[in-house]
């Protein structure tokens, strides 16, 4: 069993886009890098909330290393150029949803 944690991911939030996007691909290559290492070619991967992101993403980008994926509290939100993921959310869900509520006014 090979844990990691995402220490730090709320201060990443006040990056720039752009950054939050190369450092969502560190972590991929961080969380291949550790499973290869630790000699396996393919992983059950479980994550949850900020970290279930980062395995859709492992999903969509490495399928080959992934041999099933349980992902908690995150569902799969592909892109929508219509819409922005968090006015999406508050769609759904409301204002009252977690993620939504997290948001600085006027930091989109």
């Amino acid at each position: 069993m090979l844990s990691h944690q995402i220490l730090g991911a709320m201060a990443t939030l006040k990056l720039h886009r752009r950054a939050r996007a190369i450092l969502v691909f560190i972590l991929l290559v961080t969380l291949l890098h550790s499973s290869t290492i630790s000699g396996w070619s393919k992983c059950f991967l479980v994550a949850h909330d900020w970290g279930a992101i980062i395995g859709w993403y492992l999903c969509l980008f490495r399928p080959d290393r992934v041999k099933a994926y349980l992902c908690l509290s995150v569902p799969y939100l592909p892109r929508n150029p219509e819409i922005k993921p968090v006015e999406g959310m508050k769609l759904a869900f409301g204002e009252d949803y977690y993620i939504c509520r997290f948001q600085e006014p006027g930091s989109d």
